[in-house]
């Protein structure tokens, strides 16, 4: 195949799709009987249902599905809990579930053997199961807030190693799962990366490793010690590959996956852009641009494959704008924040077909021929599928369970997440069966989740919100303690923009005298900024925080339910702003930098004659431990 980047296409432009498999392998008349039993066999090998045949339910939103080689699909949701289920002849059937982790999921990988599964999640928790046995065989605490993991050994390999990444540092750790390791010590520590890594996939057939960070850098290591650059390579230096592409073109990609023969990697990039690179020379081979702007040149020109009504279309672009803000907020919140599901692009078995979801459907696409050969799903209208999963193999049955089928047949099936949905979808060779009685219909209800489960998730994620701030202004620094319980929103509000440096550089634009100084417009006037949700948010009253002392931390607004990103600090205590005002910290140390900027001298509309700035805002988890029991 041809390497180079002429081979680039806009997928989504070409008006020369067809719905078929059959119609895009062409109707030449000198093929040979080999190649129709090929392309029979491919096409019986690949889900073609338009609507998905079954869906089943988990207690609440569905993170991570995945199909293992033994047969058994694993799937996850954001209160930690964990299914297996077994494939059928026809269908999948439930065996167990496991309470694995406190609150969301990080991450799961299954073993290439499909033998070993692991999951990570925001209690630092690392769970290793025996698949087959469907058994917990292995439990430790990191130091650090996981972010993904990957197993990464061989058939040959001495240990079985999970790689697991930080969400606080670039660092990927390195831990034997096998080994009666209580203290959740790394083995190793990879450090090829200068930002957080966020994928990792282990390329089996060439026993090598590629991670990618939230800058876009991607590396290749090995999987042994010193866990340098691979040998079979065709490239001795990145900058003879493709590999840049996402850092040039200031993006990064939010999905990897490898061909089972090697040889490709596939990403979907947060720009839209389906990249496949070839493995050992890093050049681009395929570039297929899905943007919201070519989807909409797609619906001026009404190609029946992908053209939606207006109404239609408009409500699945506002979709998808959510996920780009979740995933915004995620990159900007990585020690709080969990990515929606991701928007895979996997290889089907022969490495011919690309299949991934987009908002119009989920797409496959011909590699050789550049074509969208199916597209599934389109007519569900109000499900956007995500985190894709494909199951292409022939399935006889278990004798124990009396499943056994002796003429059993392929059972292709595409599974699904969606976005905010608490279930997982089927997409296989079988339309749905039409039935009244909604207790045998295609959406199985085989979950009800308790008010105590809801509860315990709100809480785990308040827990998660950073407690400590550190204001660094031009006259000193000004420590707070954050009250994230009580007012998670606002909490979640100041500490993002802090996080992403919108209070660097603006001034405390009005100070008065035995009152209070105020800050956080961009402006400097007293009328500007906006929340990290681009409009106002609600007010968080709490009985427990009043403006009853001096150095108390509130929002400031213009009426009910219009906050923003201004803050002030009291310099006395002010109860008749109680109920009016969200207080959410409070001043620990730095009290005299508050007075000080207090003192100093303002003009007529009470702004300071020399300008008063922050520099910086430093967000840390924890205030320090002299100050956690301190009244303030």
């Amino acid at each position: 195949m041809n390497e180079s980047k002429e081979n680039e296409e806009q997928l989504s432009k070409k008006r020369e799709t067809t719905s078929t498999l059959n119609d895009d392998e062409g109707d030449d008349d000198d093929k040979t009987s080999n190649n129709k039993k090929v392309k029979s066999k491919t096409k019986d090998r690949l889900p073609n249902s338009l609507m998905y045949e079954k869906s089943f339910m988990h207690k609440d939103i569905c993170t991570f599905i995945a199909v293992s080689k033994s047969e058994y699909i694993v799937s996850t949701d954001i209160l930690g809990y964990v299914k297996f289920w077994k494939k059928q002849p026809v269908g999948i059937e439930f065996v167990k579930t496991f309470k694995s982790h406190v609150g969301p999921i990080s991450s799961l990988s299954i073993s290439f053997d499909g033998q070993l599964l692991c999951t990570i999640g925001f209690d630092k928790n690392v769970r290793i199961f025996d698949i087959k046995n469907f058994d917990l065989i292995n439990s430790f605490k990191v130091s650090f807030l996981p972010l993904t993991c990957e197993w990464i050994y061989g058939v040959n390999s001495s240990k079985t190693l999970i790689a697991i990444s930080s969400r606080e540092s670039s660092n990927i750790c390195l831990y034997d799962s096998k080994s009666d390791n209580t203290s959740g010590q790394a083995l190793y520590i990879v450090e090829l990366h200068s930002k957080p890594v966020h994928l990792i996939k282990f390329n089996q057939q060439f026993q090598s490793v590629i991670s990618c960070d939230i800058g876009g850098s991607i590396e290749y290591w090995d999987i042994e010690e010193p866990f340098d650059q691979p040998t079979n390579l065709k490239f001795q230096m990145k900058l003879e590959t493709d590999l840049y592409d996402f850092e040039k073109q200031s993006t990064l990609p939010i999905s990897l996956e490898i061909s089972s023969d090697g040889k490709y990697i596939s990403t979907m990039g947060r720009d839209k852009k389906i990249r496949i690179f070839n493995y050992k020379s890093g050049k681009l081979f395929r570039v297929y641009d899905e943007s919201f702007s070519v989807l909409q040149q797609i619906q001026k020109t009404e190609d029946p494959i992908y053209h939606l009504d207006y109404a239609d279309f408009g409500r699945r672009l506002a979709i998808e704008k959510e996920i780009d803000t979740m995933y915004d907020n995620f990159l900007n919140n990585l020690t709080t924040k969990q990515a929606p599901p991701l928007n895979v692009v996997l290889f089907d078995e022969t490495n011919n077909f690309l299949i991934y979801s987009t908002l119009i459907g989920i797409k496959f696409v011909n590699m050789k021929t550049n074509k969208v050969v199916r597209v599934l799903g389109k007519i569900e209208n109000s499900t956007r599928f995500l985190g894709l999963s494909l199951y292409q193999g022939k399935n006889e049955g278990d004798v124990t369970l009396g499943t056994k089928k002796r003429d059993s047949e392929n059972d292709p099936t595409l599974f699904c997440l969606s976005f905010k949905k608490q279930r997982f979808y089927m997409f296989t060779r079988r339309e749905p069966e039409d039935n009244d009685n909604p207790d045998y219909g295609r959406d199985v209800f085989n979950e009800k989740v308790t008010r105590d489960e809801q509860l315990l998730i709100q809480n785990a994620q308040r827990q998660q919100l950073p407690r400590n701030a550190i204001i660094h202004t031009t006259l000193g620094d000004i420590h707070i303690m954050l009250y994230p319980d009580e007012c998670p929103k606002t909490v979640e509000n100041f500490t993002t923009h802090s996080k992403n440096n919108y209070y660097n550089g603006i001034i405390f634009h009005r100070v008065i005298k035995g009152f209070m100084i105020q800050t956080g417009d961009p402006q400097g006037t007293g009328y500007g900024g906006e929340s990290i949700w681009k409009k106002e948010f609600e007010d968080e009253f709490n009985r427990n925080l009043r403006h009853d002392r001096p150095f108390t931390l509130s929002m400031a607004n213009a009426g009910p339910n219009t906050n923003g990103s201004q803050f002030f600090i009291t310099t006395v205590p002010v109860t008749r702003l109680d109920n009016k005002h969200t207080v959410f910290g409070r001043v620990y140390k730095g009290t005299e930098v508050v007075t000080t900027i207090e003192k100093s001298k303002t003009d007529q509309d009470d702004k300071p004659l020399n300008d008063i700035s922050i520099l910086s805002i430093k967000i840390t988890q924890d205030v320090p431990p002299e100050f956690q029991n301190k009244k303030i």
